[in-house]
């Protein structure tokens, strides 16, 4: 996938709200996230008690890594596995200059994605 040129994506609800949310932590210097964190922080941000699918989730973000709007990097493995209490490993995503354009200029684009892709 590295060498894919990025494509130009229209934006689904479920993206836009995926870069939404990376783009929150981004700009609190908080660490990337993890797609089961996504999910939980989606929900809690539409007050469902419930998930997205992670099907859904997972396809989304693949489609936002092709597009070069977000990356991921395999979190760091402990030497250890009891270190990190034999969770396995993370893919953990953050947003690109291109994801954060791309959200400031699509419909679903708020005021946070525009201040940040003015910044970048």
């Amino acid at each position: 996938m590295a060498n894919r040129r990025p494509i130009k994506l229209a934006l689904l609800p479920i993206e836009a709200a995926i870069l939404g949310v990376l783009l929150e932590r981004e700009l609190a210097n908080l660490p990337g996230l993890h797609g089961y964190g996504l999910a939980e922080e989606l929900a809690r941000q539409s007050d469902r008690h419930n998930l997205a699918g992670y099907g859904t989730i997972y396809r989304a973000l693949s489609r936002l890594e092709d597009a070069k709007y977000v990356t991921g990097r395999w979190q760091d493995a402990a030497p250890d596995p009891s270190a990190r209490g034999g969770l396995p490993r993370r893919r953990l995503y953050r947003t690109t200059v291109t994801g954060a354009r791309a959200i400031a200029t699509s419909h679903q684009g708020t005021s946070l994605a525009a201040r940040a892709a003015a910044t970048s």
